[in-house]
């Protein structure tokens, strides 16, 4: 496909060219450097910044291995302060990578159930977009989330709750 995908549009979109891409390659479909996955890991870049610039220190080395993961140019942010973060340490102004790249896992949490949700919350949107590549006419509704909850022994809510936020994650901010 010579056509690429436009940062602007939305989840929808993205994944019809998706579709399109891996109905004329089917290897690119868990391909890293597909479309499709370079358009995730430019919203997700987004994101991370407004994450990084409201304190969360860890955002950084997520927007690095985003980077790294989907071949994309490291912003200017990115670049910027991981520098400042690594020279930091190479000058001996912080004892720990924390401090300078955050804690990983938040204090007190519980490190399975994070695993659990986070590993769900990618398993419900995936089924729900193979429901709807086979049946688009398929409605998104309570019935839909109940189906598909079942198979991983949670809730209609929850399930609904996981693919928005998965959604809404692909959002670009305003």
């Amino acid at each position: 496909m010579s056509k690429k995908p436009d940062p602007c549009w939305t989840f929808e979109e993205a994944w019809a060219f998706h579709l399109e891409e891996i109905r004329q390659n089917p290897s690119m479909q868990f391909d890293p450097s597909s479309q499709f996955s370079r358009w995730c890991g430019l919203q997700k870049l987004l994101q991370l910044q407004i994450q990084f610039e409201h304190g969360d220190q860890l955002s950084l080395m997520r927007a690095l291995r985003e980077c790294a993961r989907t071949g994309l140019p490291m912003p200017d942010w990115v670049a910027k302060n991981y520098i400042l973060a690594f020279d930091t340490i190479l000058n001996y102004r912080a004892k720990s990578w924390d401090e300078v790249f955050g804690k990983p896992f938040p204090k007190g949490g519980n490190l399975n159930a994070t695993k659990k949700k986070r590993d769900l919350k990618y398993a419900v949107l995936n089924d729900i977009n193979a429901i709807l590549q086979a049946k688009p006419d398929t409605p998104i509704d309570v019935s839909l989330f109940e189906s598909v909850g079942q198979k991983y022994a949670i809730g209609k809510t929850l399930a609904a709750e996981y693919y928005y936020a998965v959604k809404a994650s692909y959002k670009s901010p305003d």
